[in-house]
């Protein structure tokens, strides 16, 4: 496929006949697709946020498990001191 360039996208959404003077609405679509992709994420970007996102996820589990380890050991306790 080959690559377009944002001038002939824009113009890929203007009717023929509207081409030659809508030069407003070109200039702004350029305009727009750079202003978006400014704000757009990376791919490294986004496996940087998955990745931290799983480790998140890693750790509250582990700490889940823990607090539910801690707390059978304390009903233990106390059923022991009872």
């Amino acid at each position: 496929m080959k690559k377009q360039t944002l001038e002939e996208v824009a113009l890929s959404f203007l009717p023929s006949s509207e081409v030659e003077h809508d030069t407003d609405f070109i200039i702004g679509f350029i305009n727009g697709a750079k202003w978006q992709q400014k704000r757009s994420y990376s791919e490294e970007d986004v496996r940087k946020a998955i990745l931290f996102g799983q480790g998140m996820e890693l750790w509250k589990e582990e700490f889940q498990i823990n607090g539910f380890i801690q707390s059978l050991k304390q009903k233990h306790e106390l059923n022991k001191s009872e």
